[in-house]
């Protein structure tokens, strides 16, 4: 069975290759895979023995026989000749997950219309390393009010009280790198999550999403938005928010602000003179600076033009190697790898860009 793999909204000569396979079975499927960048379209690529070289290239994945997948607003996956109906199996597929969503929120989700109280509950003491037991917890309006022993802590008239004996209670998780999509949501709260921090999304998307969860129309936890920014090329990542000069740059980071985000991300394609400005901006406006260390830049440089925070362990590990990995490419994971276990933690390579995040105003 023919399957295309490719960007969402390219036309039926876009991009993207297709091959048969015996319909009806499982196969393998050569093809580009591309992904959407607001308007424009570019290839994700595949490198070969250690090249630094990066060219589009055919891929293999492993498919049974199906006729679209619609993955939210990136990528998606449609027979030949059926390229023009993306965007409308697109809008059919968000507004059967609107539906799904409200159902399994009116049918799974609680809203408390005041105090809730947990007793008889045990509790996890970090600093001391030990369980609690027979405690109480008051919860009024989503936050915490009060913790203590049974006996000391008083139950509010009116409240919920929910007898946990033989349990143990936990405070929301944080996962502090996401990229949310609508099922997300409630897999965040199945496994105890409650806050987020979104490192990349559609804006659009995005806040819908948000809106949402905070509403209670469907489950999902509470979101921090990073902002994402990127540079034009063959590489910039899927957004529609790519810029190449310091206006542009700056209105976006103007634009986040004003939505609600509390922190800009920087991505691998954008031109490094524009960093220290976009953090000026950034810090001024009172929100952090993150990111992948844009091509051409390494982590001590970036940090001295203004990173609160750098994405990505192997980031780190790039700085050792100068500024000659292209960081738009996966040389930014086998670099680490080749590289990595010889790194010696208490050189003075180490030492100085340690020295540069203690000595930075941002931190």
């Amino acid at each position: 069975m023919p399957l295309l793999i490719g960007a969402a909204g390219q036309s039926r000569r876009g991009g993207a290759a297709a091959v048969g396979t015996g319909a009806g079975h499982e196969g393998r499927v050569s093809a580009r895979v591309s992904r959407r960048r607001g308007s424009r379209r570019g290839s994700r690529t595949t490198k070969s023995k250690g090249s630094a070289s990066h060219r589009p290239t055919s891929g293999s994945i492993r498919t049974t026989a199906c006729f679209a997948f619609v993955a939210g607003s990136w990528f998606r996956v449609l027979r030949p000749g059926w390229e023009s109906i993306g965007d409308a199996l697109a809008a059919t597929q968000d507004s059967l997950e609107k539906q799904r969503d409200g159902a399994v929120a009116r049918t799974l989700a609680d809203h408390p219309n005041g105090p809730v109280v947990f007793r008889h509950v045990s509790l996890f003491d970090a600093p001391n390393a030990r369980l609690l037991r027979d405690q109480v917890v008051v919860v009024r309006d989503n936050r915490i009010e009060s913790v203590g022993s049974d006996s000391g802590v008083r139950v509010p008239a009116g409240a919920r009280v929910i007898d946990a004996h033989g349990k143990t209670l936990l405070p929301g998780l944080w996962d502090m790198h996401t990229h949310n999509g609508a099922l997300d949501g409630r897999m965040h709260i199945a496994g105890g999550v409650t806050s987020v921090r979104d490192m990349a999304n559609d804006i659009d998307d995005l806040r819908r999403l948000r809106e949402s969860w905070d509403s209670g129309s469907a489950i999902g936890p509470r979101v921090m938005m990073a902002g994402f920014i990127d540079g034009p090329g063959p590489y910039a990542g899927p957004s529609k928010v790519l810029v190449s000069t310091r206006d542009s740059a700056l209105a976006w980071v103007d634009r986040y602000k004003s939505l609600g985000y509390e922190q800009i991300k920087l991505y691998s394609s954008l031109d490094t003179a524009l960093v220290r400005p976009i953090a000026e901006r950034t810090h001024a406006l009172g929100l952090r600076l993150s990111g992948h260390i844009p091509n051409h830049m390494t982590a001590t440089k970036a940090v001295q033009a203004g990173y609160d925070e750098i994405q990505h362990i192997n980031m780190l590990f790039l700085n050792f190697e100068g500024d000659s990995i292209d960081t738009r490419t996966p040389s930014r994971f086998s670099a680490p790898g080749r590289y990595g276990a010889d790194l010696d933690l208490k050189s003075d390579s180490v030492a100085r860009i340690s020295a540069a995040a203690q000595g930075s105003p941002h931190r």
